[in-house]
């Protein structure tokens, strides 16, 4: 991933946790992933694999646009499916 399109996406990542009043540990936990996982996604230290961005959207209950374009728009049928799909499998872990 293109370091400032890594560091966007974790800065909408942040400011979207931040929003949602959810701790980066409990994000990082219902994802599968850890702590220090999710800080580095949040800081563009690592790259996202859209899986994981997948995921991402589904717990913090958002649409996949909101990540590249910084805008929420209301939730497409594919981004609802995959938040009541995903959300199970994650819940599961």
């Amino acid at each position: 991933m293109n370091d400032s399109i890594g560091s966007l996406i974790g800065l909408r990542l942040r400011q979207l946790r931040f929003r949602t009043n959810i701790s980066q540990i409990e994000w990082a936990r219902r994802v599968g992933k850890s702590k220090q996982a999710a800080s580095a996604w949040e800081t563009g230290r690592a790259d996202l694999t859209a899986t994981n961005l997948l995921k991402i959207a589904a717990v913090l209950r958002c649409d996949l646009q909101y990540f590249l374009t910084g805008k929420q728009f209301a939730e497409s049928p594919l981004t609802t499916w995959l938040r009541r799909n995903l959300c199970f499998v994650v819940r599961k872990r």
